[in-house]
C-alpha cells in the first residue's frame, strides 16, 4: 500500500517539477528534446573503454539542475533506483572479459574498464533523460514530438499512456485501502484473490477512461491534440541549441581532460 502511495507520489512530483518557472522551464520544448537526443547519440558514440573523455559531459546536467532550480538529490535518487540493473550487466561482462589493458597509471582487465564506462555513461544518459522529464510536461513533450513529425497517433498514445499509468495507480490504491480495511490482520494479499483483483482493476481503470474520453468529447476533442499556449521558437533556443551542440561536439572529437593534463604539465 505504502508502495503504491509512494510511487503516485514521485509521479506527481515530477509533473510539479516541470511546471516549475525559470530559465530552462521557459525554453521550448523542441529545444530542449532535441539537445537532450543529441546529448544521448553522443554519449552513446564514444567507444566501450573510453572513460576519462567523458568526464567534460558532466557539465550540461549540473548547469541544467542550477539553472532549473532542481535539487540534486530528487536527481540522484531515480538515477540510483535504476543502476543497480545497469551495474549487474556490466559486472558480468567484466568477469568474461580478462584482456589486460593500461586504464592511466594501472593495467586492468578490459570488462573492468568497461564496466567503469558503462557506468559512467549510464549516469549521464539517466540525467539527461530526467532532466528533460523535470523542466518539461508530458504535454509539452508531446506537442514537441509532433513538431518532429512523429505520426499524430504515437505522440497522443505517449500522452495517454502517461496519464493512463496515474489512473491505474490511482484505482489500485483504492482497491488495496478498501481491501486491507475488511481484512486488518492480514500482511498482504492472499493470492486466490490475485486474479479478481488484476480483473476487477482492469474493469474499473477502463470505466475511468472512457469517462475521460466522454469528457474530453463534451469539450470538443476530435482526435487532435492542440498545441496553444507554447512559445515560438525564438533566438534564445536557436542559440541554446547550437551552444549546446558544438560543445558535445567538441568534448567527442578533443579528449578534453588528456589535453588539460598535456597543457598543465
Amino acid at each position: 500500500m505504502q508502495k503504491i502511495a509512494s510511487s503516485m507520489y514521485q509521479i506527481r512530483l515530477l509533473d510539479q517539477l516541470a511546471r516549475q518557472d525559470s530559465v530552462i522551464h521557459r525554453l521550448h520544448p523542441l529545444a530542449k528534446l532535441l539537445i537532450t537526443l543529441i546529448f544521448l547519440i553522443i554519449v552513446v558514440s564514444f567507444p566501450a573503454t573510453e572513460t576519462i573523455s567523458l568526464l567534460p559531459l558532466f557539465f550540461y546536467p549540473v548547469i541544467i539542475l542550477v539553472l532549473a532550480d532542481i535539487k540534486l538529490h530528487v536527481l540522484v535518487k531515480r538515477i540510483l533506483w535504476i543502476e543497480p540493473f545497469i551495474l549487474s550487466i556490466g559486472l558480468i561482462n567484466s568477469i568474461f572479459d580478462q584482456t589486460p589493458i593500461s586504464w592511466g597509471f594501472w593495467t586492468i582487465s578490459r570488462g573492468q574498464v568497461m564496466l567503469i564506462s558503462l557506468l559512467i555513461k549510464s549516469v549521464l544518459t539517466l540525467s539527461a533523460s530526467f532532466l528533460l522529464i523535470m523542466t518539461t510536461s508530458v504535454e509539452k513533450i508531446t506537442v514537441a514530438l509532433q513538431l518532429l513529425r512523429l505520426p499524430k497517433l504515437f505522440a497522443l498514445q505517449f500522452l495517454l499512456t502517461f496519464r493512463y499509468i496515474t489512473v491505474l495507480a490511482e484505482e489500485l490504491s483504492h482497491m488495496m485501502r478498501a481491501y486491507f480495511l475488511r481484512a486488518p490482520a492480514q500482511k498482504g494479499l492472499r493470492h486466490d484473490y490475485w486474479g479478481v483483483i488484476s480483473g476487477q482493476l482492469l474493469i474499473r481503470t477502463y470505466g475511468r477512461a472512457q469517462r475521460v474520453y466522454q469528457s474530453m468529447v463534451i469539450r470538443g476533442y476530435q482526435g487532435k491534440f492542440h498545441t496553444g499556449g507554447i512559445l515560438k521558437f525564438g533566438i534564445i533556443e536557436i542559440v541554446y541549441l547550437i551552444g549546446w551542440t558544438f560543445l558535445f561536439l567538441g568534448v567527442r572529437c578533443v579528449n578534453l581532460p588528456i589535453l588539460m593534463m598535456q597543457l598543465f604539465t
